[in-house]
């Protein structure tokens, strides 16, 4: 197992977004930008969960950007281990995984925003490839994204 890894997470279901949180959870720690979301400091992170999750496209393109500057708001969406905790106990995430409703010019939009540089690592979940593992369920969209985070070395 790799070093917790915290991840901004942005899909569109919350009920399947915290259950992905607690299938990756100790593995990764991460705000689901995110992080998900998420950059920079955390290394050696305690295990934990996913920092942030965006559910909507309107919360992403303003919450991303200022998470990956350093301003770690609170998730809107209030599920990521940083919805519970104090601003200077946050973590950014060094991935953002994009869910499989995420569209490729919604994906472009958010990175080109987010000023997207090589410090995050940017994951998008491809829908054919979740076919392929079978209903899209959390333990399937948690195995993708296993699998994801370890083609990128994370």
């Amino acid at each position: 197992m790799s070093s917790s890894v915290p991840l901004a997470v942005c899909g569109r279901s919350p009920d399947i977004a915290r259950a992905v949180c607690k299938l990756l959870d100790p593995e990764y720690d991460g705000t689901v930008l995110l992080p998900t979301v998420f950059i920079l400091s955390a290394l050696w992170l305690m295990p934990g969960q996913v920092v942030h999750v965006c559910l909507t496209h309107e919360s992403a393109l303003e919450e991303l950007p200022a998470i990956l500057r350093g301003n770690l708001v609170t998730p809107s969406s209030a599920i990521g281990t940083n919805a519970e905790r104090d601003a200077s106990e946050r973590f950014g995430p060094r991935a953002v995984v994009l869910g499989g409703g995420v569209t490729m010019e919604e994906y472009g939009e958010l990175k080109e925003k987010a000023g997207a540089k090589g410090e995050v690592t940017w994951l998008k979940l491809d829908p054919q490839r979740s076919k392929n593992l079978g209903v899209p369920n959390p333990e399937t969209i948690a195995t993708m994204i296993r699998e994801m985070l370890k083609e990128a070395g994370l």
